[in-house]
């Protein structure tokens, strides 16, 4: 069929046959069936389940509560804080604190002997220094002044013998 043909007038499906045969064939009848006086019936059903309170247990609301993300998470998240928190803040029993100031460099080398060659040796003049509670400007205000002993052709011949670069020694 053109297109032409497509566009029918409401009068034009009188002929319902030609046009769709399959159509004419379904019964003209209500398939559905409602009981009778249901939908007097209708209003007071509808009444009674709004009126009548359900009786949910508080384990149950609190589960339907848990079924909501915004609460599940938030409580999945204040748990995690605590537990944190608890890791954190507290102590197995008979465990003390210890500050860093208690701890001497004696009590470092017995956990880790090893370390010692890692360590700067100003380093080590400066722990003992503040250990002793002497004061480390003075220190090294001190060792500056000592040192003017020795001359700059000293240190060339010591750099010298220390293979370093020519260029290097020549310009000090």
């Amino acid at each position: 069929m053109s297109k032409e043909k497509m566009k029918y007038n409401i009068d034009e499906f009188d002929n319902l046959d030609e046009l769709a045969p399959g159509l004419s064939k379904i019964k003209k009848e209500n398939p559905f069936r409602v009981p009778d006086g249901y939908f007097d019936k209708l209003p007071n059903i509808i009444r009674e389940k709004i009126i009548k309170p359900k009786s949910v247990s508080v384990w149950e609301q609190f589960f339907l509560l848990l079924k909501q993300p915004k609460y599940s998470v938030s409580l999945a998240v204040a748990t995690m804080a605590i537990v944190i928190a608890l890791f954190v803040f507290v102590k197995p029993d008979g465990q003390e604190d210890q500050f860093l100031s208690d701890i001497t460099i004696e009590d470092i080398l017995r956990e880790n002997p090893e370390l010692i060659y890692s360590i700067d040796e100003s380093l080590i003049i400066e722990v003992l220094l503040a250990e002793n509670g002497e004061d480390i400007r003075d220190y090294y205000d001190y060792n500056i002044k000592s040192d003017t002993s020795i001359s700059d052709d000293e240190i060339i011949d010591y750099l010298s013998d220390e293979n370093f670069d020519t260029e290097l020694i020549y310009n000090l």
